[in-house]
């Protein structure tokens, strides 16, 4: 499981993760009789992102994204057949004191990335979107 951390188009920076410790993470999970990952990530939210479009919808980076989470959390599933839970820390509501975003600018975006998660992932693993 730990390999596809390896690969730089999966994980942006495989080269400085410590493999070792993830392995024995995982070890740990698949001891429990479930596998959970815990992630936060941060999108440019203007055009140089090259991903980011200038508004609030989400788009080819969420989509880029979910897609990727996807991947770790099938290939945990089809060598464990253990339940697969991913919590993901980004909501809108992140930098809202900061940018004075629009609360309901903000939950759409928040509907529109678990659309999107509705739509690639199946019923076999859980994602929550935190606010």
């Amino acid at each position: 499981m730990t390999e596809i951390f390896r690969n730089k188009n999966i994980s942006k920076n495989s080269a400085n993760l410590n493999v070792k410790k993830i392995h024995q993470l995982f070890l740990k999970q698949i001891q429990k009789g479930y596998i959970k990952f815990a992630i936060a990530w941060g999108h440019c939210k203007r055009t140089c992102g090259l991903l980011k479009t200038e508004t609030y919808h989400a788009d080819f980076a969420e989509l880029y994204s979910i897609s990727i989470l996807y991947l770790i959390a099938k290939v945990a599933y089809l060598l464990t057949n253990l339940p697969v839970e991913i919590k993901v820390a980004s909501g809108g509501l992140r930098f809202n004191d900061s940018l004075f975003a629009n609360l309901d600018e903000i939950k759409q975006y928040d509907k529109e990335r678990q659309d999107i998660t509705n739509m690639l992932c199946d019923e076999k693993l859980i994602y929550i979107f935190l606010q």
